[in-house]
């Protein structure tokens, strides 16, 4: 990911859909006005002291300067969680 200015213009509430497509959630969302591009998914937006304050997952795709970043709010939870979780080895996923 290369390095771009960004600014947050709001802190939204999204509703989705899980991962799965399944189940509605809802989450914490910053707007972001900034130039990104496909592949900075999971790109840390970094505050002017280095502190993350959000990960980049999507571009706006009716408009190129807005892109969206979630919220540490919704990362701190899911990171503790993985803290317990037993390593997967690398390889092709299982089949459902």
């Amino acid at each position: 990911m290369a390095r771009r200015p960004a600014r947050i213009g709001s802190i939204v509430t999204a509703t989705g859909t899980d991962i799965t497509g399944r189940r509605p959630v809802r989450r914490r969302v910053e707007v972001l006005a900034a130039r990104l591009e496909p592949g900075d998914s999971g790109g840390p937006l970094v505050n002017a002291t280095g502190s993350v304050i959000g990960v980049a997952f999507a571009i706006d795709p009716a408009d190129r300067g807005t892109a969206y970043a979630v919220t540490p709010s919704e990362l701190i939870p899911v990171l503790a969680e993985g803290r317990d979780r037993v390593p997967v080895p690398p390889g092709r996923c299982p089949a459902r």
